[in-house]
């Protein structure tokens, strides 16, 4: 059996012996993203058990530990545990109970947002979206240049229009009447953390010119609303190439009108596996090559099918 190793500060730290002798439990909160986490974690050569129990007494074994306020989610993730370890599957010994999970690396400072933490020494913030958003470019040959027209000035629009601006592009961030305000404020926030960045705004109806890319970062044209686009025809066709962070449906109405146009298309699957892969990635310190996260973003796709469509 593994010899238990602790930190200065008491903390049991998970050792490579661990590694090859304990099973991970996983609680399973959201199906395709917790599936997605263990396919990772699989790569890695942990062993994972994906925790399905649905039965009443995972309820009861939650509330046997919790206080009042705790979130009804929270209560079932503690009693989907608890009950894993007390059903004799396990040996109590060798397992690991995973819950999803100072410092800010330089993506999580600039975006002043954090989806990744790593703990040691210090407690050290990172943002991974950039990483997911980039590689997704990548995979579909697609490059991050020229002019480019964002749609949508929430949290992932944040991100890609600072890389953007961070690649040398021409932005324009289009929106919503009653958006304006938001996306005048990231134009600024850019200008100020970027200066020489060139950065525009206005509304849809107000779009003029062709564009190299066209990023979508608003939900429009998600499952179940997924005959709707950001922007209409006339604008897709003025667009080299489409980026649309939409992961569900894979084809969205904007993309399969982009390619008919014929411009390069990618969708948002390969974004989300691929920064949830830079998460492990800074946990591990072991980076992942395109050929293992393929089938990874294959079997999200199919999950995300199965469980929507």
């Amino acid at each position: 059996m593994a010899k238990l190793v602790y930190d200065k500060d008491g903390r049991l730290l998970f050792t490579k012996e661990m590694k090859e002798e304990y099973t991970l439990l996983m609680p399973q909160m959201l199906p395709v993203h917790f599936g997605m986490m263990q396919k990772l974690l699989e790569c890695e050569g942990y062993k994972v058990d994906m925790l399905t129990t649905n039965h009443r007494g995972i309820v009861d074994e939650g509330l046997k530990y919790v206080h009042n306020d705790t979130c009804y989610p929270a209560l079932l993730v503690i009693g989907q545990l608890i009950d894993a370890v007390k059903s004799g599957k396990y040996d109590p010994h060798k397992v690991a109970l995973v819950p999803l999970m100072d410092e800010l690396g330089e993506d999580a400072r600039l975006y002043g947002a954090v989806n990744t933490v790593k703990c040691g020494e210090h407690l050290v913030g990172y943002n991974t979206d950039c990483v997911g958003f980039l590689r997704a470019l990548e995979d579909a040959k697609i490059p991050l240049a020229g002019k480019i027209l964002l749609c949508g000035a929430g949290g992932a629009a944040h991100m890609m229009a600072f890389e953007a601006a961070l690649a040398g592009c021409s932005l324009t961030i289009a929106a919503r009447p009653s958006g304006l305000a938001r996306a005048e404020k990231l134009a600024q926030e850019i200008r100020q953390k970027l200066p020489g960045a060139f950065v525009c705004v206005c509304t849809y109806e107000a779009l003029e010119g062709d564009f190299d890319l066209l990023l979508n970062a608003t939900p429009v044209g998600m499952y179940p609303h997924s005959d709707a686009m950001p922007v209409g025809k006339k604008t897709v066709r003025r667009c080299k190439a489409v980026f649309d962070a939409i992961y569900n449906p894979r084809e969205t109405m904007l993309l399969c009108t982009a390619r008919q146009n014929g411009a390069q298309c990618a969708y948002g699957m390969p974004m989300l596996v691929w920064q949830a892969a830079a998460a492990q990635e800074i946990w591990s310190g072991h980076p992942f090559t395109a050929a293992q996260i393929a089938p990874v973003i294959e079997q999200a796709n199919w999950e995300m099918e199965r469980v929507f469509q």
